[in-house]
């Protein structure tokens, strides 16, 4: 599967759990359009909180993923991970620490 599609799925697969396991969850989930790469954006109506997965071209076999407040103007670290844990797991563990249950 290419890596665009993987990150869709796996975005869209956390979505779904997430809403499924905390019954009233307002989350949601689309592409975000990049030059050379992938990316999707998970947001949380009631924290605000945002998580950006991206992937570029230029650094095959890893994708980057962030956690930002959409009200907030700060600097926004990201963490690097390996392509291989680009999972509905992984998002969900970021979904479950920063987003409203």
């Amino acid at each position: 599967m290419a890596i665009g599609e993987q990150l869709m799925m796996a975005a869209a697969e956390a979505v779904s759990v997430f809403t499924k396991l905390y019954d009233g969850a307002s989350v949601s989930c689309g592409p975000l359009y990049i030059r050379d790469g992938h990316s999707a954006v998970l947001d949380c109506t009631a924290t605000k909180n945002r998580i950006i997965v991206m992937t570029m071209e230029s650094k095959p076999g890893e994708f980057a993923i962030a956690v930002a407040n959409k009200e907030a103007d700060e600097d926004v670290k990201h963490d690097v991970l390996p392509e291989s844990q680009l999972t509905t797991s992984t998002l969900l563990t970021y979904m479950e620490a920063h987003f409203a249950k």
